[in-house]
């Protein structure tokens, strides 16, 4: 895959952030539908205007990365995973961490509070160990399959499926619309500047209120 096109402004009059600019793919120069992937991003009105703001809890990086030198920097990784990983070892290619200073926040097995540790390695400029496929394949995942999200935007709840689904009908169980038997709780965690997404629970019952 080719590197995205980065999208700093929409229908030619609304600017966005390159921090939180979408990213646009094309798998054959444009000659058939691509992809775009927004889904840090959202437009609302402020003082009677449109304007394109981050959209918690997905904006998870800061400072001076983009969401497209965090893409370039994970696929430049996970091509070289491919490259070098035996077929045995590719079995276990969302286990297999290396460090990265770079990341959407995806991975949980990156997740830490800074308490934990005595400082923020983020605002360091430490590296911390992440799954580059988790990253990249959760960042696509997003775009479709959201989940039901608590009030305040730090937890949220969704389904898993056994069974092979229509994209429409999966990402309506993924948001808990249709009552499946696989239901977790995740959290977003903080990291310093920047937050993460945590470990999720197995859980029954009813749905985020919070």
């Amino acid at each position: 895959m080719d590197s995205p096109e980065e999208i700093t402004e929409l229908d030619g009059r609304l600017t966005v952030k390159p921090l939180i600019a979408p990213l646009r793919f094309s798998f054959d120069g444009g000659a058939s539908d691509g992809i775009t992937l927004d889904a840090w991003m959202t437009i609302r009105a402020e003082k009677g205007r449109a304007v394109a703001v981050a959209n918690p809890p997905w904006n998870f990086w800061s400072g001076q990365q983009t969401a497209l030198s965090i893409w370039r920097d994970l696929r430049r990784t996970l091509a070289a995973q491919l490259r070098s990983l035996t077929a045995e070892q590719m079995v276990d290619l969302f286990s297999i961490r290396v460090m990265l200073s770079g990341r959407f926040g995806f991975d949980p097995g990156a997740a830490w509070n800074a308490l934990d540790v005595g400082f923020s390695p983020n605002e360091q400029k430490v590296d911390v160990a992440s799954s580059a496929a988790v990253e990249l394949l959760a960042a696509v995942g997003i775009q479709r399959f959201r989940p039901l999200m608590s009030t305040d935007l730090q937890s949220f709840e969704y389904s898993t499926w056994g069974r092979p689904l229509p994209p429409s009908v999966a990402a309506a169980s993924c948001s808990m619309s249709i009552p499946l038997l696989k239901r977790y709780r995740g959290q977003v965690v903080s990291r310093g500047s920047y937050a993460a997404l945590g470990q999720s629970t197995h859980v029954l019952g009813v749905h985020v209120h919070e």
